[in-house]
């Protein structure tokens, strides 16, 4: 079960450590919630994951600086869209197939072609 956003988002803001104060910007939200439910795949035994203040002390939060923040995000939106036209790109193929099977080698070439 993962948390909610707001109930992460007041965690988050509320954890401090001896050194700085951890909070939870736009930014940084993704890559909290990854690294929380990553830290929540090993549990077992109940249905309701709690992390209690001490196990939360320990989660390690990267401090990433906004620049790096904006690159990892436009490489991920990239991967996403290129998996996007991958998946398209295949059906056109599937569809490509179909046609030549169905028609001829052409008739497939032609519609290829068109798309």
């Amino acid at each position: 079960m993962q948390l909610s956003s707001l109930r992460l988002s007041k965690l988050i803001h509320n954890f401090t450590d001896s050194r700085q104060q951890v909070s939870l910007d736009k930014e940084n939200y993704d890559t909290t919630q990854h690294h929380l439910n990553y830290s929540q795949r090993g549990c077992s035994g109940t249905i309701f994951t709690a992390i209690n203040r001490e196990e939360f002390g320990r989660i390690i939060l990267p401090i990433i600086r906004a620049e790096k923040q904006t690159e990892i995000q436009q490489k991920v939106m990239e991967s996403f869209n290129l998996r996007k036209h991958a998946k398209d790109f295949l059906e056109c193929a599937k569809r490509a197939v179909e046609i030549a099977i169905e028609q001829d080698e052409q008739a497939a070439i032609d519609w290829l072609e068109a798309v």
